[in-house]
């Protein structure tokens, strides 16, 4: 699959309860460190995950992580994630709201803490689908975008909770 990046400049499901502002499925990065220590310039929460190994970091000290880490970082938290030596890849979504904030408290899913997942088509599908959605309708429909988000919070958990 050719990865790719899309940033909403005016995003198509923008209210308090769901925003999402950017997606990217297995985008190819260069050799490189990204390091934000206060997040993002517009705090939302980022949802990465990473298919080589990278250095990972929320404020703490980076560590090295192994293929398949996954990080969410709460608004406004320090963005540390990258490899110096050799290029990686990775998906995302920058995304915030009331339901976000909801979803990630009843799915128990760490925050600003590096984690596995056993399956990285749970993340590409769902974002794959979001994606969808928000690009290929006039008007998306909010409704439909906050089920696939809680698809794919929904499927983590039962990756990270039943392993």
């Amino acid at each position: 699959m050719n990865g790719f990046k899309h940033f909403f400049p005016d995003p198509p499901v923008n209210t308090p309860e769901l925003t999402i502002r950017g997606i990217g499925v297995q985008e190819h990065m260069p050799q490189c460190i990204i390091d934000r220590p206060r997040g993002t310039r517009v705090p939302d929460y980022l949802f990465m995950l990473f298919y080589d190994p990278v250095m990972v970091g929320a404020g703490q000290k980076p560590v090295l992580q192994p293929c398949e880490t996954m990080m969410i970082w709460t608004p406004g938290r320090a963005q540390y994630y990258g490899n110096r030596t050799r290029p990686y890849k990775h998906s995302w979504m920058h995304c915030n709201g009331a339901v976000i904030r909801t979803l990630l408290r009843q799915n128990r899913l760490a925050l600003n803490k590096p984690f596995q997942i056993s399956d990285p088509a749970v993340m590409e599908r769902s974002l794959l689908a979001i994606h969808h959605e928000l690009t290929s309708c006039l008007k998306p429909d909010a409704v439909i975008v906050r089920n696939l988000v809680e698809n794919l919070l929904r499927g983590l958990a039962r990756l990270i909770h039943n392993s």
